[in-house]
């Protein structure tokens, strides 16, 4: 936030940190400026203050936050009380507050259900005569390939809010790219809708104006895209031997023109040079997301994985490297590297040496010279270089965790630094769409008032409630207590009936029912509060509050740059995406039935169907060759007696140990299952769907032989024998260190690590070479895994 009003123009003269993490990057970055550390000891702003920009804790209304316990219970978001506290002190010209867009959302698990926290802010400015407008800013549209949506308040003592926020609104209709090529697209007027004080003709001033740009004065300071802006900022930083703004030198992009981001996502498309997926490794609610990168959060950076697509139609994955990330924030790379380690007063200052940590981390870490070998305190020295690679790898995981946690928590540059510019010039444009404005009904939209739904406003718009309606009884209740917005943050209210139906309120065929815009957008502002709205007269309260509907979110028109042409770092210099991790996340992406990229499922580990990556023990069955094994195979067997194997086979040299090491039971010696003793022998279980490639054939063979064999000859085996095998219940289980195998219930399997110590040492076993040799065998085998991370 700071850097961006920065670099449009503003001064920073009084900043309030309590993070000692961002305090060292405040001082690092913005020598000398005052810095406070704890915002309630704060008892009044500077008289000069001109503008408070504050940016509130999050995690209170968050809808990652799955509690998201709001004002009512929580403690972090109710710190936005010291922002009200301070304004009665002085009242400050300009206010701008930033928070996540769940600030807009009801809590509808309290009970009472509790408001959105939005209401809340509002309604204190308001009290402090405050005019306020709102508005819901993508970060997409500024060409930053990151899905960041953020709520930004603007609030004034005299101005007109709206004409800074909610003037500037870009709709492209496929002129992006001749607007790149004629340079008009880094103006910064580059708005529809409004006009340029003292300019004769006006684009539009209807307020719906599509496809015009603002004529205004070319300014000297024209912009270039955000990405050639951050590699002159790296070249220059790199020259100077320090980090900086954006370098106001650099008048024109390196690259040709680009579309927008709603052309880049509209057809026909235009496949990128590189193509590469973002992954949130620990997200359960979506699957992977092309050419864009997900919301950067405090807890999510770190775990975040880039895919990247191959020529031959493969996938390379790897994790996303913290100075891509800042980038993607806007932020000069580097940009938070003072934020770890911690100074400590009276101690030398720890330094991090990135660089040479990143290259001991891809190359397995250092390596000792013969010299050193032949030396005779060669082992002493090896280890203490082993010691000190550990403890700097230690070092620089730390500092990279703590620089992706503070990343969550900013601002992205661009999005202030296009208040900042608004801010700087806000009489330019005049905010001309008042008469499409639609007056709150109730002081809080949506939740349990989406009932009352409807409009007042001068032209008597209303929403005319039908007897006949079959949903909720004639009136807007039925409709309203489930409708949700969709996930673009448009304005076309959707039904939601148990998950399944969804239908939009203009599709509804009821009688006596207004469908109209006029319709639309009441039923859009009675089902919660809107993604912009504002209040030019506080002094009537709630009942001054507006809506304002097909208000984008955004508001300037910049090339869209993917992903992949945006990263800066390979794949193959990326930190290795751990196996285990992956493979969960493509199992519980499969379980709920979410597509997945092939060349995606393949990078993560994913083994194809008739694929030999995966082995199985050596002497302990055949590798599994043969193609279209049926992954459900029911056939009568005796579980008593395993089934030899004919050929022993081979195991391949590379690839993934298939399946899990367990205990399976085992029946010692000879006659009558009941005077024979059961023990447990180590094994391998294999999944008759997931590891049917590497399931010997001829295990599926014999018992299919051995179910034709019985009929009504007399020789059907007993019940007692009988099994059904099935693989939900059944695995094929391979006995290390014995050339045999058979169909067992997996309830019967015990965890090999769990029970190792205990079954290790069985009396009747503990003297036996060939146990002996299955017990290490396994554990070489379960060593293997781990190792791999499966």
């Amino acid at each position: 936030l700071d850097l961006g009003l920065e670099d449009a123009g503003h001064e920073i003269i009084l900043q309030v940190e309590n993070d000692p993490h961002c305090v060292q990057v405040l001082q690092h970055h913005f020598p000398g400026r005052a810095l406070r550390r704890d915002v309630a000891e704060l008892t009044e702003l500077p008289p000069e203050t001109e503008l408070l920009a504050a940016g509130f804790p999050c995690p209170d209304v968050s809808t990652i936050n799955v509690s998201r316990p709001g004002l009512r219970f929580g403690t972090q978001t109710g710190l936005c009380a010291h922002v009200f506290r301070l304004l009665r002190q002085t009242r400050v010209p300009w206010v701008l507050l930033e928070n996540v867009p769940g600030l807009l959302n009801w809590h509808m698990r309290d009970d009472p259900p509790q408001p959105p926290a939005i209401s809340h802010v509002v309604s204190e400015l308001e009290k402090l005569g405050y005019r306020w407008a709102h508005r819901v800013v993508g970060l997409t549209g500024f060409g930053i390939p990151q899905r960041r949506r953020r709520v930004f308040i603007l609030a004034s003592a005299h101005g007109d809010p709206r004409d800074v926020l909610l003037a500037p609104q870009a709709v492209c209709l496929g002129q992006c790219v001749e607007m790149h090529r004629r340079g008009e697209a880094s103006m910064r007027d580059d708005v529809v809708g409004g006009f340029h004080e003292g300019d004769d003709s006006p684009s539009r001033d209807d307020g719906n104006a599509k496809g015009e740009i603002g004529r205004g004065k070319t300014s000297r300071d024209e912009c270039v895209c955000v990405e050639c802006a951050l590699d002159a900022v790296a070249s220059s930083a790199t020259a100077k031997g320090e980090g900086g703004g954006f370098d106001r030198a650099v008048s024109a992009c390196a690259h040709g023109a680009r579309e927008c981001y709603e052309c880049f996502r509209t057809p026909p498309f235009v496949t990128p040079k590189r193509t590469v997926a973002s992954i949130d490794l620990a997200e359960k609610r979506h699957g992977p997301m092309l050419d864009e990168l997900f919301t950067l959060t405090t807890a999510n950076g770190r775990r975040m994985c880039i895919v990247e697509r191959r020529e031959n139609g493969e996938g390379r994955r790897g994790m996303l490297h913290v100075e891509d990330a800042e980038r993607l924030m806007g932020l000069p790379a580097g940009w938070t590297e003072p934020a770890y380690p911690l100074n400590v007063p009276g101690k030398p200052k720890r330094n991090i040496d990135y660089g040479y940590a990143a290259l001991l981390a891809k190359n397995g870490g250092p390596r000792t010279t013969s010299a050193e070998e032949d030396d005779g305190d060669g082992d002493a020295r090896a280890e203490n270089t082993r010691r000190a690679f550990a403890a700097q790898m230690n070092e620089f995981a730390a500092a990279t965790f703590k620089r992706f946690e503070k990343l969550g928590l900013a601002v992205a540059v661009p999005q202030a630094r296009w208040l900042g510019e608004r801010l700087m010039r806000p009489y330019d444009l005049k905010f001309s769409r008042a008469g499409d404005g639609v007056k709150f009904a109730v002081a809080v939209p949506g939740g349990p008032n989406a009932a009352n739904g409807g409009v007042l406003d001068r032209r008597d718009r209303c929403v005319r409630r039908s007897s006949s309606d079959d949903d909720g009884g004639g009136t807007f209740e039925g409709i309203l207590n489930e409708g949700i917005l969709n996930d673009a943050g448009t304005d076309d209210l959707t039904v939601a009936r148990s998950g399944a139906r969804r239908r939009t309120l203009e599709k509804k065929n009821a009688p006596n029912r207004l469908v109209d815009d006029a319709c639309l957008e009441a039923a859009a502002a009675a089902s919660g509060w809107p993604d912009a709205a504002y209040n030019m007269r506080p002094a009537l309260s709630w009942r001054g509050r507006f809506s304002l509907s097909n208000c984008g979110d955004a508001p300037v028109i910049r090339g869209f740059v993917p992903l992949g042409e945006f990263l800066r770092k390979k794949v193959e210099d990326m930190q290795e995406c751990p196996l285990e991790q992956a493979l969960g996340y493509v199992k519980r992406l499969r379980l709920a039935h979410v597509e997945i990229e092939p060349f995606v499922a393949r990078a993560l580990g994913e083994k194809q169907k008739g694929s030999a990556k995966a082995r199985v023990p050596a002497g302990d069955g055949v590798p599994g060759t043969a193609e279209g094994v049926p992954g459900d195979v029911r056939c009568d067997a005796s579980l008593e007696t395993p089934l030899d194997v004919s050929s022993g086979g081979g195991v391949p040299g590379d690839g993934v140990p298939a399946g899990r090491v367990v205990w399976a039971p085992w029946l010692l010696g000879r006659g009558p299952p009941a005077r024979r003793a059961r023990v447990y022998w180590p094994a391998l279980a294999l999944h008759a769907h997931d590891d049917r490639d590497q399931i010997p054939p001829d295990a599926f063979t014999e018992l299919l032989a051995k179910q034709r064999k019985s009929g009504p000859n007399g020789r059907v085996p007993s019940s007692a024998t009988q099994t059904e095998i099935t693989s939900d219940t059944h695995v094929l289980v391979v006995y290390f260190g014995d050339k045999t195998y058979e169909w067992c219930e997996s309830d019967a399997l015990l965890n090999f690590l769990e029970h190792r110590d205990e079954l290790a040492d069985q009396p009747l076993l503990r003297n036996r070479a060939r146990f002996l040799r299955g017990v290490d065998s396994a554990a070489e085998w379960h060593a293997e895994q781990r190792r791999l991370g499966v």
